[in-house]
């Protein structure tokens, strides 16, 4: 068994609830992740506030999150991915699960500029050197 937040009415943030749930096994050209970090992506919102519910009714109990990173835990016959990959993505009607980027040497991560966020090509100055 799981934990997880999950809601069985349409509503205010009150309506969500920390449930046990079965752990799901992987089908094939899927992968199980044990997720490491999670974020609140407006749609999310939408959904459990019952905005969607003309064009998407949900299916309850819902557990919201599309968007998570994490490192898989168990693979699906046929899946492109191996146990211990770290990856990021969202449900199959979103986004496929993407393998993380590899660090270049001399850097800390995949990201461009070695892991350092706000400081792209143009540095500290920003697109027209100011500050």
């Amino acid at each position: 068994m799981s934990q997880a937040i999950t809601f069985s009415a349409y509503g205010a943030p009150e309506v969500l609830r920390l449930s046990e749930v079965t752990t799901p096994e992987p089908g094939p050209g899927q992968v199980r992740i044990r997720v490491r970090a999670a974020s609140v992506n407006p749609l999310d919102l939408k959904i459990r506030s019952g905005l969607m519910a003309k064009a998407a009714p949900a299916r309850f109990p819902v557990i919201p999150g599309l968007d998570a990173a994490g490192v898989v835990d168990a693979v699906g016959e046929g899946a492109d991915a191996a146990v211990g990959d770290e990856v990021l993505g969202a449900p199959a009607a979103a986004t496929p699960v993407v393998p993380r980027p590899p660090a270049r040497p001399g850097r800390r991560s995949g990201r461009p500029g070695g892991g350092r966020r706000g400081r792209g090509r143009r540095g500290r100055r920003g697109r027209w050197g100011r500050r």
